[in-house]
């Protein structure tokens, strides 16, 4: 409990243990997943700040438990005063009328797949907000997104209710599966093909489809969801003075 008595500096242990992530990882980036609530709230920074890496998880444990016990892939972690701060693992997003928005950093670590999203976003013309948002705001969302370096993206479905929403926004064509803002729909029909065969590897974000029961948007991973997945997939192959160089151990 003293760190006086580590007389030698810290050190690291690595166990290196191969484990197949197809059904260990529960984030389905093809169908969706689903969340629920956390009974317990996300820790402030006045007490032990989240965007420090330690191994004291056992704010994330519990809730990763409840939500093994629901069938859920991941549980909402709240702050203090009742608003979204993340999940047990991941980074959250909403969209609403063709907006992007997430939590402010606050109570939640910024991840770096959450950052490429948001810089993804931005470069792709979409409005991206941070600001606190209440659980009732991602009731009623279009669209929901975890994001995270094991789920990448993942997508909640969305209700019938936030489908004439999609509509109001400019999400559509006929066929709601079938339509992305701004762009033809020819290639909006093949980014659908596309996104279609995507694995959930591929993908860069985990798509919420519910959330305590209820559906989000049409109940299907959402169209700009599928947009940012199809995006973040053909960044490793880019060259970007912004992007780190990866050895090649040759």
């Amino acid at each position: 409990m003293n760190p006086i008595f580590n007389v030698h500096g810290c050190t690291l242990i690595v166990l290196a243990e191969w484990k197949p992530v197809v059904s260990a990882a529960t984030y389905d980036n093809a169908a969706g997943i689903s969340l629920i609530t956390a009974a317990n709230r996300r820790n402030p920074p006045a007490c032990v700040d989240s965007k420090i890496h330690h191994n004291n998880l056992i704010n994330n444990i519990l809730p990763k438990i409840q939500a093994n016990h629901a069938g859920a892939a991941d549980a909402i972690l709240l702050d203090l005063e009742g608003f979204v701060a993340e999940t047990n693992a991941c980074n959250l997003f909403l969209v609403k009328q063709g907006h992007l928005l997430t939590p402010h950093a606050d109570h939640c670590l910024p991840g770096i797949t959450r950052e490429t999203v948001m810089k993804l976003a931005e470069c792709l013309g979409i409005a991206v907000v941070e600001r606190r948002i209440s659980l009732a705001e991602f009731y009623a969302a279009d669209e929901v997104f975890t994001t995270g370096t094991m789920g990448e993206l993942s997508p909640t479905p969305p209700l019938p209710s936030t489908q004439l929403l999609v509509k109001q926004g400019h999400l559509l064509t006929p066929h709601a599966d079938h339509c992305l803002p701004g762009i033809t729909r020819e290639t909006v029909m093949k980014l659908a093909d596309a996104s279609a065969s995507q694995s959930s590897r591929d993908a860069s974000a985990s798509q919420v489809i519910n959330i305590d029961g209820r559906s989000i948007g049409e109940g299907v991973p959402g169209l700009l969801t599928r947009q940012l997945q199809l995006e973040f997939a053909k960044l490793p192959d880019e060259e970007d003075e912004d992007h780190a160089v990866l050895p090649t151990f040759e």
